[in-house]
């Protein structure tokens, strides 16, 4: 089963409704990733980093979490740089690929921890029932819960097959036969899936699967939870107004 270790908590985030902290995630979110401005994205990366203090998540696992991140934005201090023209500066770095690249690194660090902050608080069922009782589309609720609760599966199955293949002494090389090899586990990883859920959804109907998921856990809304609405949206709202030299005095603060 996928790990869910962020959910794991007493904070007031893992407490709120999911309704109000998608409805969040989706105020403050696409604020961030819109802007073009310096200040704006350094203050919502230090409101994210906020939200992570408050929910006290295990270390190691956002660690992981971020160093996946930095991997790829390591490829953009590399290549901006180089390539985005301008002005140049130390070495004939260009100064535009630089604040370019300084943009996109606390914009998509600011994202992933305010995406860890609010959604992954909640178990992938609750992000579901939240999703359900907002868009009121049962099948849209039935296809995310589905799809996470088997793409182990379906990951277990393809280490099988890679396993039966180094029994028969598969060895990996850059060759016609090696990619065909891979070629035949992803298309028998692709035919069991499917009759897996055939039979799935045969198992489903036997038992009176009518479409639906029938929610015991129902959701209510507390005063607590209307709070946390009106602070995001007044962060949301007031984000764009951070001063232009509040963060980077000496740096040009759009870019565009």
């Amino acid at each position: 089963m996928i790990d869910e270790p962020f959910a794991r908590g007493d904070s007031f985030l893992h407490g709120a409704d999911p309704r109000i902290k998608i409805i969040c995630s989706a105020l403050i979110i696409p604020v961030v990733a819109l802007t073009t401005r310096l200040p704006v994205a350094a203050a919502a990366l230090a409101f994210a980093v906020f939200l992570v203090v408050l929910i006290r998540p295990p270390l190691a696992a956002l660690a992981r979490r971020m160093a996946a991140v930095q991997v790829f934005l390591l490829f953009l201090w590399v290549i901006l740089p180089l390539s985005a023209g301008g002005p140049t500066g130390f070495r004939g770095l260009s100064r535009q690929g630089v604040e370019l690249a300084l943009l996109i690194t606390l914009k998509s660090n600011a994202i992933v921890l305010l995406t860890i902050s609010l959604l992954a608080t909640s178990p992938i069922q609750r992000i579901g029932q939240g999703l359900h009782r907002l868009s009121r589309s049962p099948k849209m609720t039935m296809l995310l819960l589905l799809t996470y609760r088997y793409l182990f599966v379906i990951a277990e199955e393809f280490q099988r097959l890679r396993r039966a293949a180094r029994l028969r002494c598969f060895q990996p090389r850059t060759s016609l036969h090696t990619y065909r090899t891979y070629g035949h586990l992803i298309g028998m990883t692709l035919v069991r899936s499917w009759e897996r859920a055939g039979r799935i959804r045969n198992a489903m109907i036997l038992r009176g699967f009518s479409g639906t998921f029938h929610y015991i856990d129902l959701l209510r809304m507390r005063p607590a939870d209307w709070l946390l609405l009106f602070f995001f949206a007044l962060v949301a709202l007031l984000l764009p107004f951070v001063p232009e030299t509040a963060f980077f005095p000496f740096l040009p603060v759009t870019l565009p």
